[in-house]
């Protein structure tokens, strides 16, 4: 999920949170006895990552620049072909290089072209297995699906900030105060995803490909809020 997916997630959670009445009769601005505290509180998510990812490459090193780059542009128009017909497939262009490099002591330009694909992974083994015919498999990583990992972190989102409140409310009483309200607060999301993992795909010849294990299964997350709230006597 993007970050800008993420910010109007937090935002709407905050926007809510700082809606909820302060006791009645409390003086925000002029009460110039209020204390106040700061505190944060994280909570932890999890989502099934029933998604595999794969960035493909093709490559192709010759003298002249032109006849390189014409070489993996035909390679990936080719796979591009192949992965137009299935619109489970979800893929993009992953980068284009071109360096000068020595090859045995031959200067050489090489050309390099990549694409990302993403789809279920009993969908984009086969397809891998297919597509290595002429292009190489860079690395493979299990994920987890955009929405899934949307509602987990607006679960945890809401979850964190409602307890941040309450232990909010907890330390004014705890100092022998009362409640006033919410000064300020941020939440933040990390994302834990495991390194690229290698699969062993069959070559594009082979009939029945090798079903593909669901990796750990699942990714990892941590929502944070932090911020301010004040107490008065």
């Amino acid at each position: 999920m993007s970050s800008h997916r993420r910010s109007a997630v937090f935002a709407g959670l905050i926007a809510g949170l700082c809606l909820l009445p302060s006791p009645a009769g409390a003086d925000v601005a002029g009460d110039a006895n209020r204390t106040r505290i700061e505190l944060s509180t994280t909570e932890d998510y999890v989502v099934p990552a029933t998604q595999l990812r794969a960035e493909l490459a093709a490559s192709a090193e010759r003298d002249d620049p032109a006849r390189a780059a014409a070489a993996v542009n035909a390679s990936l128009q080719w796979a591009s072909g192949i992965l137009a017909k299935d619109p489970a497939v979800h893929w993009q262009n992953a980068g284009y290089q071109s360096l000068r490099v020595e090859v045995d002591k031959r200067p050489l330009w090489r050309v390099t072209g990549s694409l990302q694909l993403e789809a279920a992974p009993t969908l984009l083994g086969p397809l891998l297995a297919h597509l290595q015919a002429r292009l190489q498999i860079v690395s493979t990583q299990f994920v987890a699906r955009a929405a899934d990992h949307e509602e987990a972190e607006r679960r945890a989102a809401a979850k964190a900030l409602h307890t941040w409140r309450e232990r909010a409310r907890e330390a004014c009483t705890a100092l022998g105060l009362h409640w006033g309200g919410i000064e300020s607060v941020r939440l933040s999301d990390r994302w834990q995803d495991n390194e690229p993992r290698p699969l062993v795909f069959a070559a594009a010849r082979a009939g029945n490909p090798p079903a593909i294990p669901l990796g750990e299964g699942r990714k990892s997350g941590q929502v944070e809020v932090a911020g301010s709230a004040w107490c008065h006597p």
